[in-house]
């Protein structure tokens, strides 16, 4: 008897702990808020990390520039706001988006912002101080599925690519002129692939995979048409406080993997190009032997016909504000909006 009485009081007992264990699982776990790493003077308000993107809504360009920052229903949303919120919440403090347009410089110059999101690491007209690269990005090369390797000069491919960009003026420069096929967006761009009368697109990776991605092309990148940069966060260069906690931050949301969800979320699948071949190296800046290490398809084009890239770019900022952003850069210049890229309405894209 005492054994069965033993037994039936250490079922009551288990049964308790069950029920005890279903009345927590009803409550919402709350994260415990971490101590924030910088405060004033360090950034600007107290306990708020200030952030600027660009939303693209202050340049007649673009009606967005997705997927990196764009205005939908009142709202800022896109890569750079979630990954801006992982850093702030890395580092202790709430987040404030302000959209700074197409001058993130002057924004931090004048106190506007902490930190800027997506600065082209490889420009060097940035004067401001650079973080780590939070995405990986390159002229990319496009293919359907099909298509395995890049393309000979000698092969006489059709590559599309938005008119008056970066894109456009590498495709030019490494496989001639004839080789352009000339495109209003990045996404009519992977129209013409998708329609035939063109074999590969040329455009940023991370626009591009974005276009890929939201609007259902059956395309991947085959080769780089220069090396690997990435977008970076810019801070003031006398701010090394909030330069370092900047970097540490970023560098644990990158090493836990917040930062390839927040990627993989706006992409469909994070960027890795480490093991895509590049076509062609850029010779350093100043550096004329350089050019003997350029590929043939490079050296095969036709120099008389080609531009430099600075009248590449004040073309398309010339053409009407259709096809580049007033500060000439590739992801201005191929940013699309989300209703363009997907077919849908910006509501229905937030909603998705």
């Amino acid at each position: 008897m005492n054994r069965i009485l033993k037994l039936a009081l250490c079922c009551v007992a288990a049964l308790g702990l069950v029920a005890a264990l279903a009345g927590c699982s009803s409550e919402s776990y709350t994260p415990p808020t971490k101590t924030a790493v910088v405060d004033t003077p360090v950034i600007g308000v107290s306990k708020t990390l200030r952030v600027g993107v660009d939303t693209g809504s202050s340049s007649s360009a673009t009606e967005s520039n997705a997927p990196f920052a764009s205005q939908v229903s009142g709202r800022v949303v896109g890569m750079d706001v979630d990954m801006a919120a992982a850093i702030a919440d890395e580092m202790g403090l709430d987040l404030q988006i302000i959209d700074v347009g197409s001058d993130p410089q002057s924004a931090i110059a004048n106190g506007e912002v902490d930190i800027v999101m997506g600065l082209d690491g490889s420009d060097t007209n940035v004067s401001c101080w650079l973080s780590e690269p939070y995405v990986e990005t390159s002229t990319a090369l496009f293919a359907p599925e099909s298509t395995t390797s890049a393309p000979s000069a000698s092969s006489s491919p059709k590559i599309a690519a938005q008119s008056s960009t970066l894109s456009a003026w590498e495709v030019n420069n490494q496989f001639g002129d004839t080789a352009v096929v000339s495109a209003k967006s990045l996404t009519d761009a992977f129209a013409a692939m998708d329609g035939g009368s063109a074999d590969y697109v040329a455009g940023d990776a991370v626009i591009g995979t974005y276009v890929v991605e939201s609007g259902g092309y059956d395309a991947h990148i085959v080769a780089l048409l220069n090396q690997p940069s990435g977008y970076c966060i810019g801070v003031s260069s006398s701010n090394t406080d909030l330069q370092n906690a900047v970097n540490s931050a970023l560098r644990t949301i990158m090493g836990n993997g917040v930062g390839s969800v927040v990627v993989s979320k706006w992409l469909g699948e994070s960027i890795d190009l480490s093991n895509i071949p590049v076509t062609a190296t850029k010779p350093a800046a100043g550096d004329d032997s350089a050019s003997s290490t350029e590929s043939s398809s490079e050296s095969s084009s036709s120099s008389s016909s080609q531009q430099s890239l600075d009248e590449v770019l004040a073309e398309g900022q010339n053409a009407n504000g259709e096809n580049a952003s007033g500060d000439g850069s590739e992801a201005g210049a191929n940013a699309v909006s989300m209703e363009e890229a997907t077919g849908e309405p910006a509501a229905a894209e937030e909603e998705e």
